[in-house]
């Protein structure tokens, strides 16, 4: 099915509060960045950010799928180099300068979801949709 251009520029600006809402908390974390600091930086209003999501929350969760999409791959890195052709320090050195790439830059991010469960911890919705995220991303390396 072929989309109409509604649907392309819906989806562009999706894809434009995703990244800038990622950037956000990484450069401010969770608490500090505003719904204002996301719109600002993609030219969009607060109206077209809740047409897309309900609140920064679920912005952040979306966030989260988002980059386990980016990373999705990230295990088979080290499965390419064999132990005696390379050292172990060698393989976790490219295995997380690749795993920086995939995720676009993105630093901080541990500090980042230390800061949105603070922000969210009396919220037991969203503890249990995080304890699923992280079942996710667990799987992925256990695989």
């Amino acid at each position: 099915m072929t989309k109409n251009k509604f649907q392309l520029k819906r989806e562009a600006t999706y894809q434009l509060l995703l990244e800038a809402g990622m950037n956000c908390f990484s450069e401010k974390g969770y608490a500090a960045t505003t719904l204002g600091d996301i719109v600002a930086r993609t030219g969009h209003t607060k109206g077209a950010f809740y047409g897309h999501f309900t609140n920064k929350e679920q912005l952040f969760m979306h966030v989260l799928d988002y980059q386990l999409q980016l990373t999705n791959g990230w295990t088979d890195i080290p499965k390419q180099y064999s132990p005696a052709d390379t050292t172990l320090e060698e393989v976790l050195s490219i295995t997380l300068t690749s795993l920086g790439q995939m995720v676009k830059g993105v630093d901080k991010w541990i500090v980042v979801l230390i800061d949105f469960y603070q922000q969210t911890k009396h919220d037991s919705e969203i503890h249990g949709m995080l304890k699923g995220k992280y079942r996710k991303w667990i799987a992925g390396i256990e695989a």
